[in-house]
């Protein structure tokens, strides 16, 4: 369970998920399940119910999450307020782009007010819930007919596709870069666990093994019992990050460096062999 829950509601979650997920007689809603757990504990509110709802829907099967679930970051609301703020002055340091090679002298930047602001979501785009995903729906259109069930090489346009294609590259072994940008279109959307199995269990069914992605990061954290037998080199320490040429111009700041001959992602002359950007190799973050 992820989310971040307090020992009463953590006990709580636990006889929720039980009655979702036992073998004999499960309840398959999930307001039965809450039912069925009694009361909830006296220092939990709204809030720790909404915790709660969600950390058993990590491990609940698909057929038992709600039909729609409200934005985490405006709550429902469909908008975001701001409080009004006065940013400090203060000076830039002179610089030099590499890149361009024009210098860049220091800078005074004066303090600037910001009124008080209300902003439509930009998570839900002001609609305040997310719907249930269709995850049938999700995997056939990333799957590619060209390359024998495969994933399609361009990045798809909607969100939620968008995020389980960037996953399951990275589960395969395809990227194993730290995926925040896809993180960052989900944003707020509550479905993003459900989304994140179907990557997971799509990335087996495509490889046949376990995470290259996790493998990679987990020896990156000092772990030494990282099974990597049958994953592709990228879950190896030392290996190329980027095993294709199918990473998105907008995943660059994923990369921990620029190509050192000063080229766009889909420029043709790089003449350094691993080169992050152009999806030779390179070194992760990690």
């Amino acid at each position: 369970m992820s989310a971040r829950l307090s020992p009463d509601e953590t006990v709580y979650a636990r006889k929720v998920a039980t009655a979702l997920l036992r073998k004999v007689a499960p309840v398959t809603d999930l307001d039965a399940a809450f039912a069925e757990a009694g009361p909830l504990p006296d220092s939990c509110d709204d809030k720790g119910r909404l915790r709660i709802r969600c950390a058993v829907l990590d491990v609940a099967p698909v057929r038992c999450w709600p039909d729609t679930m409200e934005c985490s970051i405006c709550d429902g609301r469909g908008y975001t307020d701001r409080a009004a703020f006065t940013s400090s002055a203060y000076t830039s340091e002179a610089w030099r782009d590499k890149r361009t090679k024009i210098s860049y002298p220091a800078r005074f930047h004066a303090a600037v007010h910001y009124p008080a602001s209300r902003d439509k979501c930009l998570s839900c785009d002001g609609r305040g819930t997310f719907a249930k995903p269709d995850l049938d729906n999700i995997v056939t259109r990333i799957l590619s007919a060209k390359s024998r069930g495969g994933l399609v090489s361009k990045r798809p346009k909607d969100d939620r596709a968008y995020y389980v294609w960037r996953m399951t590259r990275f589960h395969t072994g395809a990227d194993v870069t730290m995926p925040f940008t896809a993180s960052m279109d989900v944003r707020g959307d509550w479905y993003a666990p459900l989304l994140e199995r179907a990557a997971v269990e799509l990335a087996k069914r495509l490889t046949g093994h376990g995470s290259a992605g996790s493998a990679r990061w987990r020896q990156a954290l000092g772990y030494t019992d990282v099974d990597t037998t049958g994953m592709p080199e990228a879950a190896h320490e030392g290996g190329a990050v980027v095993l294709d040429g199918d990473k998105p111009r907008g995943e660059r700041a994923e990369l921990c460096e620029q190509c050192p001959d000063g080229l766009e992602p889909d420029a043709e002359g790089c003449t350094e062999p691993a080169c992050p950007v152009h999806g030779k190799g390179g070194t992760a973050w990690a």
